[in-house]
Protein backbone atom coordinates (compact mmCIF):
# COMPACT_ATOMS: atom_id res chain seq x y z
CA UNK A 1 0.00 0.00 0.00
CA UNK A 2 0.64 3.69 -0.14
CA UNK A 3 0.96 3.64 3.62
CA UNK A 4 3.93 0.45 3.53
CA UNK A 5 5.80 2.76 0.70
CA UNK A 6 5.93 5.96 2.81
CA UNK A 7 6.95 4.39 6.07
CA UNK A 8 9.77 2.60 4.41
CA UNK A 9 10.65 5.75 2.47
CA UNK A 10 10.47 7.53 5.82
CA UNK A 11 13.04 4.85 7.26
CA UNK A 12 15.43 5.25 4.73
CA UNK A 13 15.17 9.10 5.04
CA UNK A 14 15.57 8.26 8.95
CA UNK A 15 18.60 6.46 7.91
CA UNK A 16 19.90 8.95 5.76
CA UNK A 17 19.70 11.25 8.68
CA UNK A 18 21.53 8.66 11.48
CA UNK A 19 24.27 8.54 8.63
CA UNK A 20 24.97 12.06 8.25
CA UNK A 21 24.68 12.68 12.01
CA UNK A 22 27.45 9.26 12.77
CA UNK A 23 29.70 11.73 9.60
CA UNK A 24 30.03 15.04 11.66
CA UNK A 25 30.57 13.20 14.81
CA UNK A 26 33.81 11.33 13.02
CA UNK A 27 32.08 7.94 13.15
CA UNK A 28 33.29 7.20 10.00
CA UNK A 29 32.43 3.13 9.17
CA UNK A 30 28.56 3.65 11.88
CA UNK A 31 28.55 5.95 9.01
CA UNK A 32 28.52 3.79 6.03
CA UNK A 33 26.54 0.97 7.99
CA UNK A 34 23.42 3.25 8.52
CA UNK A 35 23.76 5.04 4.76
CA UNK A 36 23.99 0.86 3.50
CA UNK A 37 20.94 0.48 5.65
CA UNK A 38 19.10 3.54 4.34
CA UNK A 39 20.00 1.93 0.44
CA UNK A 40 18.80 -1.77 1.43
CA UNK A 41 15.24 -0.37 2.73
CA UNK A 42 15.15 1.60 -0.41
CA UNK A 43 16.49 -1.74 -2.69
CA UNK A 44 13.83 -3.94 -0.69
CA UNK A 45 11.22 -1.42 -1.00
CA UNK A 46 11.48 -0.51 -5.23
CA UNK A 47 8.62 -2.68 -6.59
CA UNK A 48 6.04 -0.32 -4.59
CA UNK A 49 8.44 2.53 -4.95
CA UNK A 50 8.90 2.80 -8.54
CA UNK A 51 4.81 4.12 -8.44
CA UNK A 52 4.75 6.52 -7.01
CA UNK A 53 6.35 10.32 -8.27
CA UNK A 54 6.30 12.46 -5.53
CA UNK A 55 6.72 11.57 -2.05
CA UNK A 56 5.48 14.67 -0.32
CA UNK A 57 5.62 13.33 2.84
CA UNK A 58 9.31 13.64 3.27
CA UNK A 59 10.18 16.69 2.84
CA UNK A 60 12.86 18.14 0.49
CA UNK A 61 12.45 14.63 -1.23
CA UNK A 62 10.84 14.62 -4.66
CA UNK A 63 11.29 11.08 -5.34
CA UNK A 64 13.23 7.91 -4.49
CA UNK A 65 15.81 8.45 -6.87
CA UNK A 66 16.90 12.23 -5.53
CA UNK A 67 16.95 10.15 -1.72
CA UNK A 68 19.43 7.85 -3.33
CA UNK A 69 20.99 10.47 -4.94
CA UNK A 70 21.73 12.31 -1.31
CA UNK A 71 22.45 9.18 0.25
CA UNK A 72 25.06 8.13 -2.33
CA UNK A 73 26.50 11.98 -2.43
CA UNK A 74 27.08 11.26 1.20
CA UNK A 75 29.03 8.11 1.14
CA UNK A 76 31.19 9.64 -1.16
CA UNK A 77 32.04 12.43 1.29
CA UNK A 78 32.65 9.18 4.45
CA UNK A 79 34.49 7.18 1.48
CA UNK A 80 37.09 10.38 1.10
CA UNK A 81 37.21 10.72 5.19
CA UNK A 82 38.31 7.31 5.21
CA UNK A 83 40.97 7.50 1.97
CA UNK A 84 38.79 5.24 -0.07
CA UNK A 85 39.38 7.72 -3.29
CA UNK A 86 38.23 4.72 -5.37
CA UNK A 87 34.60 4.03 -3.45
CA UNK A 88 34.25 8.03 -2.78
CA UNK A 89 34.39 8.21 -6.76
CA UNK A 90 32.55 5.43 -7.51
CA UNK A 91 29.71 6.93 -5.11
CA UNK A 92 29.50 10.71 -6.66
CA UNK A 93 29.47 9.79 -9.95
CA UNK A 94 26.26 7.12 -9.57
CA UNK A 95 25.07 10.22 -7.64
CA UNK A 96 25.19 12.27 -10.35
CA UNK A 97 23.99 9.89 -13.55
CA UNK A 98 20.62 9.43 -11.52
CA UNK A 99 19.81 13.00 -11.50
CA UNK A 100 21.77 14.60 -14.44
CA UNK A 101 18.58 14.76 -16.57
CA UNK A 102 16.20 15.70 -14.16
CA UNK A 103 15.17 19.19 -13.68
CA UNK A 104 13.51 18.84 -10.83
CA UNK A 105 17.39 17.88 -9.35
CA UNK A 106 19.32 20.66 -10.21
CA UNK A 107 21.11 20.98 -6.68
CA UNK A 108 21.72 17.84 -5.95
CA UNK A 109 23.55 17.62 -9.24
CA UNK A 110 25.61 20.72 -8.32
CA UNK A 111 26.24 19.24 -5.23
CA UNK A 112 27.27 15.98 -7.01
CA UNK A 113 29.79 17.93 -9.42
CA UNK A 114 31.20 19.43 -5.95
CA UNK A 115 32.10 16.24 -4.61
CA UNK A 116 33.31 14.74 -7.22
CA UNK A 117 35.90 17.56 -7.78
CA UNK A 118 36.49 16.39 -3.92
CA UNK A 119 37.12 13.26 -5.05
CA UNK A 120 39.71 14.62 -7.70
CA UNK A 121 41.28 16.74 -5.22
CA UNK A 122 42.29 14.04 -3.26
CA UNK A 123 43.26 11.97 -5.42
CA UNK A 124 45.94 14.86 -6.87
CA UNK A 125 44.08 15.26 -10.10
CA UNK A 126 44.15 18.90 -9.52
CA UNK A 127 43.14 20.12 -13.39
CA UNK A 128 40.10 18.11 -13.46
CA UNK A 129 39.20 18.84 -9.70
CA UNK A 130 39.18 22.57 -10.76
CA UNK A 131 37.17 21.48 -14.22
CA UNK A 132 34.60 20.45 -11.80
CA UNK A 133 34.60 23.03 -9.10
CA UNK A 134 33.88 25.35 -12.40
CA UNK A 135 31.26 23.45 -13.63
CA UNK A 136 29.57 23.88 -10.49
CA UNK A 137 30.01 27.00 -10.34
CA UNK A 138 28.74 27.44 -14.19
CA UNK A 139 26.04 25.70 -13.57
CA UNK A 140 25.43 27.15 -10.19
CA UNK A 141 25.47 30.93 -12.45
CA UNK A 142 23.44 29.66 -14.63
CA UNK A 143 20.71 28.39 -12.32
CA UNK A 144 21.00 31.89 -11.19
CA UNK A 145 20.36 33.48 -13.84
CA UNK A 146 17.21 31.63 -14.32
CA UNK A 147 18.61 30.00 -17.61
CA UNK A 148 17.09 26.67 -16.17
CA UNK A 149 17.73 24.92 -19.87
CA UNK A 150 18.91 21.62 -19.69
CA UNK A 151 21.94 20.64 -17.96
CA UNK A 152 23.53 17.68 -19.53
CA UNK A 153 26.11 19.90 -21.46
CA UNK A 154 27.87 20.58 -18.13
CA UNK A 155 27.28 16.51 -17.55
CA UNK A 156 29.21 16.18 -20.85
CA UNK A 157 32.53 16.20 -19.06
CA UNK A 158 32.02 13.95 -15.66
Amino acid sequence: TSTACNNKLIHARIYHRMGLLHYQMGNYHPSLRVLEQALEVISLSHGCLILQDTLSCISGIRDVSELVTEISLAMARVYLSLGSIRDAKHAAKQGIEIVYNKKSSQVLFHKGLVVLGMVYEQQGRLDKALSHYQQALAFQQQRHNHHLGDHTSVAATI
